[in-house]
Parts: structure tokens; C-alpha cells; sequence
């Protein structure tokens, strides 16, 4: 039993029975590895949230099941407010990231390239990983330029200092930062990669 970061308990059940048992007990929430994410480039803004699950299945060169398609989750839209297309992070279930992964799909009439989505989470409140600023607990932002207690829009400073790592050669965006990789490493160990054809070895 540990404590998370928003002050509840996560338990570890030592064995099945234990965890049905924790499973019948309404006020617990089971959490499983997070699943693999992929991110489908310039995807027509106009195309529903609901649609894109669908539209990837119809892609027969895909061969995605009906099983398949009811566990792609379309989680977020990234890329330019104003533009006729956007980026969209799916969710999918570890059997279906083979299929998907570096392929091409029509989604509506537009051909859109599918790529791996390994991005962590910025809050960019406080610039740490994890989480948005929606829900973020800091209450003056970070400067990603500077590391000080300012808005990073109204930032004058002309020294840079990661406010994660506390490196003066980069800001809190830098993909070199050793935090942000950190933090992608810790994603990483958390996510349902699937099964392997792995056996263990008892010599």
C-alpha cells in the first residue's frame, strides 16, 4: 500500500482472491496500465469525436475487429485552433497498436498517417509533466522560459532556466530535457504493452 499524489491509498493485492475481494468493495477504483496511445495526423476538423473509431474500421487494409473498434478511445485534438484539419490522439488497446502503427488510413476523404504517440502530459500552470493546468494544484504559474512566478506569455527574462531540471541550456518545452524524458520513461513502465511470446525461465 502506497500513497498517491492526490492523498489517496493505492493497494497492491497479493493474490486473485484478495483482489476480488477489493474489487466487491463499491468505494475503490481498479486501475489497470495505461494503453497505448497514437497520435493520426491532419484529420478533418468537421469529423466527429464519435465518428473516428468507425472511420478507422472501415479501412479494411487496417483489418481492425468490431471488438477492436469499440476499444479505440479518441482522447484530444492537437495542431493550430483556426485549421481545417488537427491531430488526433487515440487511445487504442495493445492487439490493435500492430495494426495501426506507421499505416495510412481514410478517415472520411482525407488519407491521414497514423504514428506512435509517446508525448507525456504538460501542464503548462506549472510546467510539470503529468497533468493539465486544469487540474493543477500550483496557484502562480511557472515561466517555462525563466523558472519565475510569471505567465510564460509576459516573460522579459533573457536567461533561460528549465524550471523541471534546472538547466540553463533549455526551456521547460525542450524534447532534450531530462526530466521530460524521465517522465516518459515513467509512462513507459505504466502502459499495457500486450502480451509477448516470453516464457519465464526456471533454469
Amino acid at each position: 500500500m502506497t500513497k498517491s499524489k492526490n492523498g489517496g491509498l493505492v493497494l497492491f493485492p497479493e493474490d486473485e482472491v484478495t483482489a476480488a475481494a477489493l474489487r466487491r468493495t463499491t468505494k475503490l477504483v481498479e486501475r489497470g496500465p495505461r494503453r497505448k496511445r497514437v497520435i493520426i495526423k491532419f484529420v478533418d476538423r468537421l469529423l466527429e469525436k464519435d465518428l473516428i473509431p468507425w472511420a478507422l474500421r472501415k479501412n479494411e487494409s487496417l483489418d481492425i475487429s468490431e471488438h477492436e473498434q469499440s476499444s479505440i478511445k479518441p482522447l484530444f485534438m492537437l495542431g493550430p485552433r483556426d485549421g481545417h484539419a488537427v491531430h488526433w490522439v487515440v487511445e487504442v488497446a495493445p492487439e490493435t497498436l500492430p495494426k495501426i502503427e506507421g499505416k495510412s488510413a481514410y478517415l472520411g476523404m482525407t488519407k491521414c498517417k497514423i504514428k506512435f504517440f509517446d508525448s507525456v502530459t504538460q501542464c503548462f500552470n506549472c510546467q510539470g509533466f503529468g497533468h493539465t493546468a486544469q487540474k493543477c494544484r500550483e496557484e502562480q504559474p511557472r515561466c517555462r522560459k525563466c523558472s519565475g512566478r510569471h505567465d510564460s506569455r509576459s516573460c522579459t527574462a533573457q536567461t533561460v532556466k528549465c524550471p523541471n531540471c534546472r538547466s540553463g541550456n533549455h526551456n521547460a518545452a525542450s524534447a532534450n530535457c531530462p526530466a521530460r524524458t524521465a517522465a516518459i520513461r515513467r509512462l513507459t513502465r505504466q502502459t499495457d504493452f500486450g502480451t509477448t511470446d516470453l516464457t519465464p525461465n526456471d533454469s
